[in-house]
This record gives structure tokens, sequence and C-alpha cells, in this order.
């Protein structure tokens, strides 16, 4: 018996259909088994000993890792800045007119004409000094002096200059920790200059030897 185009339409949306409801139900079993399983998971990890131990270690693991990680990143960049820090240290330290550079506690000698300017070396490329800021002459006697911390070439200048720790034969030079220290703690310090009793030079050599002195 023949079927009208009809009949053949009616029945191929109907099975149409039938698959679609099939492929339906197989994907909602799919998921649902998918979800037994992350909660069977999930079940395992909180409530089995050896799987929270095993959990555990590997989280340990990826801990240590990070750290060590980022340790050796900050190691690496310590290294680095250091290594351009000292570097820069001492491209910026200068030589005195024997060819020399400066260490720590030495004392400066500075020729300025008339008369010579005193300072200690306290390392980078700085010293400390006594300052007079209205010094113009060798005749002025007595006034008000501030000691400074400055950069050696700045306070040099156009100068002739050396290192100059010749009463070391008389005196003995405290360490070199000890005379930085002690000179940098009297900066900012306003106290009184005196040109022949209480000049730069006693200043740097009280610091160096702890007991004021001049050559």
């Amino acid at each position: 018996m023949k079927r009208s185009v009809r009949q053949d339409l009616n029945l191929e949306r109907e099975n149409d259909v039938g698959v679609f409801m099939f492929r339906k139900r197989v994907a909602g079993d799919v998921c649902a088994r998918r979800n037994s399983d992350s909660s069977d998971m999930r079940r395992v990890l909180f409530t089995d000993p050896k799987a929270q131990q095993l959990l555990s270690s590997v989280v340990h693991v990826a801990q240590v890792q990070l750290v060590m990680g980022s340790t050796a990143s900050t190691s690496t960049s310590a290294s680095r800045s250091e290594h351009q820090s000292s570097s820069r240290s001492v491209d910026e330290v200068p030589t005195d007119m024997s060819g020399r550079r400066p260490q720590r506690g030495d004392l400066i000698e500075i020729f300025r004409g008339s008369y010579r300017h005193w300072a200690v070396y306290v390392g980078d490329g700085s010293v400390v000094h006594l300052v007079v800021p209205s010094f113009n002459s060798i005749a002025v006697i007595t006034q008000r002096g501030v000691v400074r911390e400055e950069n050696l070439r700045a306070v040099v200048g156009n100068d002739q200059w050396q290192i100059n720790n010749s009463l070391d034969s008389t005196h003995n030079p405290r360490p070199a920790d000890v005379i930085v220290t002690e000179a940098r703690s009297w900066v900012g310090r306003e106290i009184t200059y005196h040109s022949i009793r209480r000049n730069c030079e006693h200043f740097a050599t009280e610091r160096r030897y702890g007991v004021s002195a001049s050559q």
C-alpha cells in the first residue's frame, strides 16, 4: 500500500523528533554521570587520609617552588644592584694629586691658596667637614661653623688635594667605622670655629685620632 507524500513527511518528522529526544536523554545521562564523578572525587579528597596527604604534598611542593623562584629572583636583583652600586661608587671616587683613591676614615687636605681646608672621607665619594659660610680670609678668627656631608668632587672643585694621614706616625688612628660613624654624627651641628685653636683641621683630626691636632 503506497503512502502519500504527506504521510512520508509526517513519518520523517516523527523520526527526527525521536532522534532529538534520544540524544537529549543521552546527553543528560552523561552530564549526570560527570557530576556524580566530580562529587565522588571531592568526597574522596576530603575524607580519604591518603588522598589528603598526597594533596598536601603537592601543595607543599608548589609553595616551595614558588618561594625558591621568588628568592632566586630577589637574590639576583640584589646582586645586580649591589654590583652596579659598587661600580658606580668606584667611578665616583676621584684620585688625589698622587693618583690615590681615598679610603673610609682618611683625612683629606685641600690647598686653597693662602690656607688649607680639611675633611674626613666617609665613603661613596663623600666627605664630612667643618664649613664656615662667610670664610674668605685667614684673618677670620672666631665665628660659627656648620658640619656638613658633601660630595668630595664638589668640595674640592678645581683645587689640588691629597690624602694626608701623616699624623699616624705619632697618633693611633681609630677604626674606620668609628671614624665615619662619629663624623656623620656631627653633620648638621653648628659649632664654634677658631682659625687657630678650633679650625677644620682640628675637627678632622679629632675624628680620626680622638684628639684634635694640627700639623
